[in-house]
């Protein structure tokens, strides 16, 4: 019994290898996302969980998954279904996400956790291109605008 999938990649998006598991489940890769090998992508759990006393399926339904803009996942990294990896995000090799991780962090480990904020990442190694640096001063103005917002809320 599957379920509708739904699987958009954005463009300039480079995948080096991943597995990708969808049983009713919708996921989007932002534009500019970077890959490395050995990703795998669980969107399902690709069997059910009974519950004993309801006799019911205690996991299923539709699920998502959402890597915005520029994300990188590294090398043997698992999503699991239902996280968002935001906006020029660092996934750490190995690192195990089974929950969402925000814009421009750095996130390493089992199960991921942050280690590092307003951190993103170049293609180059040396030198930022102008059209990564346009977008990164936009993510860093987008970061400052939450920061000021939320500065806002707490005082008022």
């Amino acid at each position: 019994a599957g379920g509708k999938n739904f699987l958009c990649v954005g463009e300039s998006c480079s995948i080096a290898g991943a597995v990708i598991a969808m049983i009713d489940t919708k996921i989007i890769i932002g534009a500019d996302g970077m890959w490395s090998d050995g990703i795998q992508v669980q969107g399902t759990d690709s069997h059910g969980i009974v519950d004993l006393d309801t006799m019911s399926i205690t996991n299923g339904g539709a699920t998502s998954i959402t890597f915005k803009r520029h994300a990188w996942v590294g090398r043997k990294v698992t999503v699991t279904k239902n996280v968002t990896i935001g906006e020029g995000a660092v996934i750490g090799t190995g690192a195990i996400v089974t929950r969402s991780i925000a814009a421009a962090c750095v996130a390493a480990g089992v199960p991921a956790k942050v280690i590092r904020r307003r951190i993103s990442w170049s293609r180059r190694l040396t030198a930022i291109a102008p059209r990564e640096q346009r977008d990164l001063f936009a993510l860093r103005g987008h970061l400052d605008e939450l920061h000021a917002t939320s500065a806002e809320d707490s005082v008022g």
